[in-house]
Formats: structure tokens, C-alpha cells, sequence
């Protein structure tokens, strides 16, 4: 019984740190969007630009689930309002947790199908990601 719950949280906690998302251009994580970006151009797609909204809404939300402690996607709508309210279109988020580095953090989302997919939206314009303690988070937009 004990080895089935050792199991279970091990598998949780692989599960967990491969949830991650970040956006362009917030902090300490300059790294992450670089990588996002040149991930991008290998796919003959444009680099995100900075926004500040974008990356407020990034920086926030990673202060959020630090404050929480907790990763999730708890306040998007509340999140794509703001990005609304500035006249951007179409937005993604992913977020993630107790990442290795940027590279691991981007790593991470690029194998994972409905995260790529993200980083690979072709319309997107605008990205930023934010790190917090061990949080992260990515929103891109339109």
C-alpha cells in the first residue's frame, strides 16, 4: 500500500513539472523568451515582441501562484479581460512549476502537445514569461 502511494506522488510530481508556461519579456526570464522565440523561427514562425500588458498579466500571475502556492490557471478569464480591455486579441497561458532553468522550463512545454501548441499558435504577436520563486508563467497574444 505504501509503495502504491509512493508511486502515485511520484507520479503526480512528474506530471506536475511538466505543466509549465511563460511569456516574453517579464522577469528573469529573458532566457526563457529567447528560447521561445528561436523554438518559433525554427518553425518558420515570427518572434513574440514584448507588450507590457502581456507582461504584467505574466509577472502577476506568477506572483498569484507563488502566493498560493499553487500552479494552475485559476483568474484567465479574469486575465484575457485586462489583455482585452488593451486591445489585444486571441490569448494563451501556460504555467509551470520548480523548473531546472529556462532551457528545462521550455523543454518541458515543447514536448508536450497542448503546450507547444501554444508556443506555436502562428498569429500570436506579443509574449512574455515571469518566473517567481519557483513559478512560471508564459501568455501570448494576438
Amino acid at each position: 500500500m505504501k509503495m502504491k502511494r509512493c508511486l502515485a506522488a511520484i507520479a503526480v510530481a512528474v506530471f506536475v513539472s511538466g505543466c509549465v508556461s511563460e511569456t516574453a519579456g517579464s522577469a528573469g526570464s529573458g532566457n526563457a523568451m529567447q528560447q521561445i522565440n528561436a523554438y518559433r523561427a525554427s518553425r518558420g514562425l515570427q518572434p513574440l515582441s514584448p507588450h507590457p500588458v502581456v507582461r504584467r498579466l505574466a509577472e502577476q500571475h506568477s506572483r498569484d501562484q507563488a502566493r498560493a502556492g499553487r500552479m494552475g490557471h485559476f483568474g484567465w478569464m479574469q486575465r484575457v479581460a485586462q489583455a482585452r480591455a488593451a486591445g489585444l486579441h486571441y490569448c494563451t497561458e501556460n504555467v509551470g512549476y520548480n523548473h531546472r532553468s529556462d532551457s528545462h522550463l521550455v523543454t518541458r512545454w515543447s514536448r508536450s502537445s497542448g503546450h507547444r501548441a501554444h508556443l506555436l499558435r502562428p498569429n500570436l504577436r506579443y509574449g512574455a514569461v515571469s518566473r517567481v520563486g519557483a513559478y512560471s508563467t508564459f501568455i501570448a497574444c494576438e
